[in-house]
């Protein structure tokens, strides 16, 4: 997973093969280590996946899916602490948790656990954890192998791209509902194949999704699920896009990472 800081250009980006973190520059591509197995509490990250930057505590939220646990890293002393476990807060456990979203007025973490198809909340004081969407948490079609997630705070909703489903499903935070943003049946254009990534452009009502069965980045109103294909092969120059997975969106500067 991986979380980007326009305001000081550069990305987070977890790697479980270092149990780690990168620190890359958005202006030059430059790479380095900030935590990796080799630091003092380096066994305690074994498997990090989804990030969140919390840039007003200089911390980064990290979901781990071998602890099955949420955890914070100060970015200014490299200490890890366990913000939410089995040990730690009470509620539904953590299975496999990926995506994380930061919730700071709430003060909380949202974040999609891919294992128990669900999408969760953490209170960040207590690690206290509660269900927001699951096949028993709210109406409407289940999910089936949710991939990626996106949120949109003020809006209070979130959609998946849901990888078994072939689909884009938007939820209700408030009340777990679910139905469905875009698939064959829902919108027109191009169609949703394998959808791995997934970022919603809050000022546009624009989803943004990286379709790892197409190569392509798609982009769908939010609205009338309308499709059409904005980066592949045939379209725009460059590198190609291969396997495309996680993506995020810089909506100063108008950039998919």
């Amino acid at each position: 997973g991986f979380d980007i800081d326009l305001l000081s250009s550069q990305a987070l980006v977890t790697d479980s093969k270092i149990n780690g973190l990168f620190s890359v520059s958005l202006d030059d591509g430059g790479r380095s280590i900030i935590f990796d197995k080799t630091s003092p509490d380096g066994s305690l990250l074994p498997s990090p996946q989804g990030v969140a930057i919390d840039r007003n505590r200089n911390k980064a939220l990290i979901a781990d899916n071998q602890r099955h646990a949420l955890l914070e890293l100060d970015l200014t002393t490299f200490e890890l602490n366990v913000i939410s476990d089995i040990d730690t807060g009470s509620g539904a456990s953590l299975i496999s948790p990926r995506d994380v979203h930061l919730d700071a007025l709430n003060n909380r973490v949202i974040l999609l656990d891919t294992v128990q198809a669900a999408i969760m909340a953490i209170d960040l004081a207590t690690g206290d954890r509660q269900v927001l969407s699951h096949q028993s948490v709210g109406v409407g079609p289940g999910f089936k192998s949710p991939a990626a997630m996106s949120v949109d705070l003020l809006g209070q909703q979130a959609f998946i791209a849901d990888n078994g489903l072939s689909a884009l499903l938007q939820v209700d935070l408030e009340k777990g509902a679910r139905q469905f943003s875009s698939r064959v049946a829902v919108g027109s254009g191009d169609r949703v194949d394998s959808p791995f990534g997934i970022f919603i452009d809050p000022v546009q009502l624009h989803l943004l999704v990286a379709d790892h069965g197409l190569d392509a980045i798609i982009s769908i109103d939010s609205q009338t699920g309308d499709r059409s294909i904005i980066s592949d092969e045939n379209t725009g120059s460059g590198s190609p896009l291969f396997d495309p997975v996680r993506m995020t969106y810089g909506s100063t500067n108008k950039y998919i990472y």
